[in-house]
């Protein structure tokens, strides 16, 4: 009978994984092994269960993830160049530009 290594629990029909790097890791479920051995998203935390991204060995979830965590690396390293009273003006995003909205005449 195997002992989780997450949990603890005693169980007769625990499994075995062995890594890469040669470690053994015993879990009683799927759900242990995933909090066990699954890596977390470097920008939102997620569990990356399945095909994830990867840059420079860092792991994320999906591609949103990636550009934020690299945004914000870019966006720390720009203002860390600059003083404080000279800090780079940033651009007007797509969606804080607001719509123009047609306006039809004879339509009520």
């Amino acid at each position: 009978m195997g002992t989780c290594d997450v949990c603890g629990n005693a169980y007769a029909k625990a499994f075995e994984i062995t890594l890469a790097d040669g470690s053994s890791h015993v879990f009683d479920s799927l759900e242990c092994a995933i909090e066990g051995i699954a890596p977390r998203c470097k920008n939102c935390g997620v569990r990356v269960v399945g095909h994830g991204l990867e840059d420079s060995g860092v792991t994320f979830c999906c591609a949103y993830c990636m550009r934020q965590a690299s945004s914000d690396a870019i966006d720390q390293a720009s203002m860390a160049s600059f003083p404080a009273s000279d800090a780079p003006a940033r651009a007007p995003s797509a969606s804080a530009v607001p719509l123009r909205r047609s306006r039809r005449r004879g339509c009520t």
